[in-house]
């Protein structure tokens, strides 16, 4: 397990930032306390963890310096296979209508999938 620095710098490396007065803020705490936490190579673990938690960041990050490969969420696969299901729709509607239909540049194509968004 890392060193107290290694891990506040850690946060601050995810978070974007550059000083302890940003990492206070961040963390909820005062700024000298922040320094006793480096100077005495000690945290709150309790504290670490929630900050972890509420972000969504990987404790193995954190507190090893192992990076972790996030899996998908779960909802975004959703959307995902849903927008692979219009676009199937929509190529099969066109196909039917290219096969049925006599060349005529300006004909316009109904979409029904479009047609139900409105």
């Amino acid at each position: 397990m890392g060193n107290s620095s290694t891990i506040l710098d850690r946060i601050m490396e995810i978070e974007g930032i550059s000083t302890d007065v940003e990492l206070a803020k961040i963390l909820d705490t005062k700024q000298n306390t922040l320094s006793n936490w480096r100077k005495r190579d000690s945290i709150p673990y309790d504290k670490i963890i929630q900050y972890c938690d509420m972000k969504s960041i990987s404790l193995d990050f954190i507190f090893k310096g192992q990076k972790v490969e996030i899996e998908p969420d779960k909802k975004e696969e959703v959307d995902l296979k849903e927008k692979v299901r219009q676009l199937e729709a929509r190529m099969i509607l066109i196909e039917r209508i290219l096969s049925e239909s006599k060349p005529n540049p300006g004909r316009r194509f109904y979409d029904p999938l479009v047609a139900e968004k409105k």
